[in-house]
């Protein structure tokens, strides 16, 4: 199998929250369409490949994407997965975006991000970051972005994981393709629990407390989940994904909303829309808009 074949194939086991829903997708497209009324012809910059981006940007006649990422295998595979017609031409950049590139400064109308920030330390590499998009945007350019911050009441991941095993232990006698798609619709809660749980409140996540929670939940599945296709699922779930140039692939800090939008506006930019996630991470998972 193909290097691109397996990452699509893994990344097509996520969903939301880990990957944007289609109401946050929907929230977007209304951000764009009122952008874009000022333009004949625009250019969109995607850090990462998130299939969804994509496939939304597909659907502009006058639209030029350019999907900036470390690993091109990595924008290959999330291409596949979104669906585009082969008529739609993505232009791939591949670098680190904690690295300001010459090539990229001043060329978009719009960046979009999805949960980008959280890999990086907090506030240093965020500034960085942000700092970088910035200097990519042109003027009155804007800058949309999923992003995971820390709750001011944290959901209780123990009493989420036993509700999970025990609808488990009694639904999956087989391996549907409902059962599947259920399972890893549970796990990608889970872990976005399990990255809030390990923050603990502070910037920087507490990686053994991360990796010890990781195994727990493994263990807690192995015993109550079919072998089979779900376990295909959960190795793909639980697989750490691609990483070169010492790119980190686990969040790293999880800062709270007030806390990031200090150093959002210290940038330059200033916030024009801040929308909630879905149910349980409307708190935690938000889409929010700034302009330059």
């Amino acid at each position: 199998m193909s290097e691109v074949k397996r990452l699509a194939d893994r990344w097509n086991f996520f969903s939301p929250p880990i990957r944007p829903s289609n109401r946050e997708i929907e929230e977007i497209e209304k951000i764009i369409n009122v952008k874009i009324g000022e333009y004949k012809q625009f250019r969109v910059l995607i850090l990462g490949g998130t299939p969804e981006f994509i496939s939304l940007l597909s659907k502009y006649n006058n639209c030029d994407v350019v999907a900036f990422d470390i690993n091109k295998s990595n924008l290959e595979a999330m291409s596949l997965l979104s669906g585009s017609n082969n008529n739609f031409i993505i232009e791939y950049f591949i670098g680190n975006w904690i690295n300001k590139y010459d090539d990229l400064v001043g060329k978009f109308d719009i960046v979009l991000a999805d949960t980008t920030m959280y890999f990086f330390d907090f506030p240093d590499g965020w500034k960085t970051c942000l700092n970088n998009i910035y200097n990519y945007l042109r003027n009155d350019g804007i800058f949309i972005t999923r992003q995971l911050f820390f709750p001011e009441i944290l959901p209780s991941f123990s009493s989420y994981f036993d509700i999970f095993i025990k609808s488990w232990r009694s639904d999956f006698v087989d391996s549907s393709r409902d059962n599947i798609e259920q399972y890893c619709a549970d796990i990608c809660k889970l872990k976005t629990l399990m990255v809030l749980e390990a923050a603990d409140s502070v910037t920087s996540l507490d990686q053994k407390k991360l990796k010890k929670l990781t195994y727990e939940m493994i263990d807690g599945i192995q015993r109550v989940v079919p072998r089979g296709l779900l376990k295909v699922a959960g190795d793909a779930l639980f697989s750490p994904g691609p990483s070169s140039e010492g790119c980190k692939c686990l969040p790293v800090s999880i800062p709270r909303k007030e806390e990031a939008l200090v150093e959002v506006k210290n940038v330059g930019f200033y916030l024009e829309k801040d929308l909630p996630g879905d149910v349980l991470f409307s708190e935690s998972f938000r889409t929010l808009s700034f302009h330059k």
